[in-house]
């Protein structure tokens, strides 16, 4: 009895801590006050002009859903960008190109197959840190 009492407290003393000590996935926004942006043009092409698409872009932490049939391009000035697209009702495939202009102009692309749902892309530009992040689903 006393074993089983000890065991007890063991248990809910190490769930505990581990409940306390456990981070949580929280998106943080990011400071980049002062800090250059780099702008960006993000480039969704679809199989077929008439397959639709829709997706997030969430620039410097700030979130926008967009949606589209066939393509679309959008245009933005950020730290960092994060995006996801993913195509609705047909099958076909999409293809996502991320530009990024400036003395450093780069253009990365990710593409589905047919069995692929969608694409995401992380890119972040400071002076200190830089990564490009780029999957399908």
């Amino acid at each position: 009895m006393r074993i089983t009492r000890l065991s007890l407290a063991i248990l809910l003393a190490v769930a505990f801590v581990g409940c306390q000590t456990a981070r949580k996935h929280v998106e943080s926004k990011r400071e980049f006050i002062g800090l250059p942006a780099t702008d960006f043009t993000l480039t969704v092409v679809c199989s077929s002009p008439d397959m639709a698409f829709n997706g997030t872009i969430v620039n410097d932490g700030e979130g926008y859903e967009v949606s589209g049939v066939g393509s679309g391009t959008y245009l933005l000035s950020t730290h960092h960008l994060v995006c996801s697209f993913m195509r609705t009702g047909t099958d076909g495939t999409l293809v996502l190109t991320i530009s990024e202009q400036g003395p450093r102009h780069s253009s990365s692309s990710v593409g589905t197959e047919p069995w692929n749902r969608g694409v995401r892309a992380d890119f972040l530009r400071t002076p200190s840190e830089q990564h490009n992040r780029l999957e399908t689903f």
